[in-house]
């Protein structure tokens, strides 16, 4: 492991102690699993982020299609490619 400084507000750094206290934790464990813990967050946020932007990429396509071709009908379409797998 890598040592780092960081500098903390003295209030915050009685929460974290407090914290890390109450969790049985050293100061350092209970700083390395809640940054850990905030990366994990940050990561499935982008996740989901990249999903809807799909979905909506997926929508816009589709809604697309249907102007183009005015007697297309897309729910039929997905459901046929539904049933085709």
């Amino acid at each position: 492991m890598t040592r780092i400084n960081i500098i903390l507000d003295e209030d915050f750094l009685k929460k974290v102690d407090c914290f890390s206290t109450g969790e049985k934790m050293t100061r350092s464990g209970f700083i390395r699993e809640a940054v850990s813990s905030y990366i994990a967050l940050k990561e499935e946020e982008e996740k989901l982020h990249e999903k809807a932007k799909t979905i909506q990429e997926s929508i816009d396509f589709f809604r697309k299609m249907g102007e183009k071709n005015k007697n297309w009908d897309g729910v039929k379409e997905i459901n046929r490619s539904r049933e085709q797998r």
